[in-house]
């Protein structure tokens, strides 16, 4: 059967993200020319490494401070040691850090809203079963699928956040 056009580009938009997410976890050279001192000086002098640092452990993430210019590792060990074989220094961690959390956070946001979403349907067909004899009950379980109906509605929206340039083209 053959695709339609929407089909067409959604796979290949899938395809691209697919891509892109693979860009993210490809080793990428992380000396730098231009870098004269370490990113672990820069982040010792930097008051936004509390703020960094913090918002991770709110979230009960163990923090790297990036207080060394030591090259990454895996936490548990699991990851092939060739996965860091480009990626020198803190700078190089921190590069790293900033993919994976955007990959861990849109996979965590894609499992809540699936989540969501399937007990908000279930929520709508229990209401839908449930026997409305009574007025009150219809009135409530009505306003109900409603409210539950624009959660819904929200879920499907995507959200786009701001961040700045971190990689440069080119290196």
């Amino acid at each position: 059967m053959a695709l339609t056009s929407a089909e067409k580009v959604r796979r290949f938009r899938e395809r691209q993200k697919e891509e892109e997410k693979q860009a993210l976890r490809r080793s990428e050279a992380t000396q730098h020319w231009y870098l004269k001192r370490g990113f672990s000086e820069y982040a010792d002098q930097s008051g936004e490494r509390i703020d960094y640092e913090m918002a991770l452990d709110i979230a009960g993430i163990q923090a790297d401070g990036f207080y060394d210019e030591s090259n990454p590792t895996s936490a548990s060990g699991e990851i092939e040691p060739s996965t860091y074989d480009n990626i020198k220094g803190s700078i190089g961690r921190a590069e790293l850090t900033i993919g994976m959390l955007l990959e861990a956070v849109t996979t965590l946001a894609g499992m809540v809203n699936d989540f969501k979403l399937q007990e908000i349907n279930a929520r709508i067909a229990e209401l839908e079963a449930a026997d409305l004899a009574d007025p009150d009950a219809r009135k409530r379980a009505l306003a109900d699928i409603v409210r539950v109906t624009k959660y819904r509605d929200q879920l499907s929206k995507q959200v786009r956040w701001t961040l700045p340039q971190w990689k440069v083209n080119g290196e």
